[in-house]
């Protein structure tokens, strides 16, 4: 059974972990988009999306289930 500490220090683990995976998505769109003249809506859409997930890892929330346009 983890100790309260260990389990404190798996979560900032994690959080730490989430944290720098979002920070790699930015650094890998902007380097992508910074050499482009036009970027298409659905792409930045992607980015932000994919960043959102990342970051609602920080506060353990489950993601939203995906909604499906008609």
């Amino acid at each position: 059974m983890f100790s309260a500490n260990e389990s404190e220090q798996a979560m900032t683990e994690t959080a730490d972990k989430a944290l720098l995976d979002a920070l790699d998505l930015v650094d890998s769109g902007l380097s992508d988009l910074q050499s482009r003249n036009l970027v298409a809506a659905s792409e930045v859409a992607d980015m932000l999306l994919d960043l959102r997930l990342l970051l609602l890892q920080l506060d353990g929330t489950q993601p939203p289930e995906p909604v499906l346009a008609p």
